[in-house]
């Protein structure tokens, strides 16, 4: 997604996958500030990096979402993540 300022909320994302990067979001060069609130992401995997969420050039909060077992091959966290009031159990990487 390359808009600026979006916002995710009361959303469930299970069992997506991705050739490269995030298998339910991915945010690239949109210098925005994006929010993902209140969401579920459930065994979600891609191939490179990123899981469930990923992230590159862009700011984005995690709040009171849920991130379990998602999987990416390589990567690790991107400082432009915030993650707060969330449960996090086997996702190893978040892009």
């Amino acid at each position: 997604m390359t808009t600026n300022n979006s916002k995710v909320t009361n959303c469930t994302f299970i069992d997506n996958s991705a050739g490269k990067y995030s298998g339910a979001i991915y945010y690239e060069n949109s210098n925005g500030n994006h929010q993902i609130i209140n969401s579920t992401f459930v065994g979600n995997k891609a191939s490179l990096a990123g899981n469930g969420v990923s992230v590159y050039s862009s700011s984005t909060t995690i709040d009171s979402s849920t991130l379990i077992s998602n999987g990416a091959s390589t990567h690790g966290t991107n400082p432009s993540i915030t993650i707060k009031d969330s449960i996090l159990s086997g996702t190893p990487y978040l892009c």
